[in-house]
């Protein structure tokens, strides 16, 4: 009998969800792939990190400007076409962040990059004096220093061959960041070894692997993994 009612619990619970999705499609009438009940489009993110991005590029090509998708319940907007991004960057109301967000706050905290509302306005203009160009001309020493070591290094991966230049790019604008904002010299480019570096990297990868995963990105399946121990370290 309790299987039974579990049974149909659980019948229910995938009409109601599939009903939920039809709504909302033609709700809002953006071109986007089948989503699936319960999951929505999560099944085509179940992937390695580095081929994520591609599956986002092959569905801006098939439905062009903007279409959505769905992880889980959630719906996502994606904008390729520079007319609607532009109009969603340069907007002052629409600043209320995705729940994706939600997963950099106890690493970043409620700042001006996951805050919204009077707090990020308020913390907008407090920052906005600081990258005036009188300020940042005073940095460009620190800019040239690393600008050369990052020289250095794609010189010497400069074999013929492709090479992953988020991860250069990214130890790149670490040193300016940190020896500009915080007057602290990491030498991310060279300390490749750095316990902060380390750190960095773990939770950037974890954050990563839970805005694309169905199950990650639920903070009790979440809590269950050793990522959670690991994200707690870092």
């Amino acid at each position: 009998m309790i299987l039974f009612l579990l049974l149909c619990a659980l019948v229910l619970f995938i009409v109601t969800s599939w009903i939920y999705f039809l709504r909302d499609v033609r709700k809002y009438n953006v071109s986007g792939p089948t989503p699936y009940p319960v999951i929505g489009n999560g099944n085509l993110f179940l992937c390695d990190s580095n081929k994520f991005l591609g599956i986002l590029s092959d569905l801006a090509i098939e439905y062009k400007d903007a279409y959505r998708i769905y992880i889980m319940s959630d719906r996502y907007f994606v904008l390729s076409h520079p007319k609607y991004i532009e109009q969603l960057i340069s907007s002052t109301e629409i600043i209320t962040k995705g729940i994706s967000y939600d997963f950099l706050r106890p690493w970043l905290g409620d700042g001006l990059l996951t805050s919204t509302g009077p707090k990020w306005r308020s913390h907008r203009k407090f920052l906005t004096p600081a990258f005036h160009y009188n300020i940042l001309h005073t940095f460009l020493p620190v800019f040239l220093k690393n600008g050369n070591i990052l020289c250095d290094t794609l010189k010497k991966k400069a074999d013929g061959s492709s090479i992953e230049l988020f991860p250069v790019m990214a130890m790149a604008a670490l040193d300016n960041i940190t020896e500009t904002i915080m007057g602290v010299s990491l030498d991310a480019q060279k300390e490749k070894d750095s316990k902060y570096v380390k750190s960095i990297d773990d939770i950037s990868q974890i954050m990563a692997t839970r805005m694309r995963d169905v199950f990650m990105g639920n903070n009790f399946f979440f809590s269950l993994t050793p990522h959670k121990r690991k994200h707690d370290k870092a």
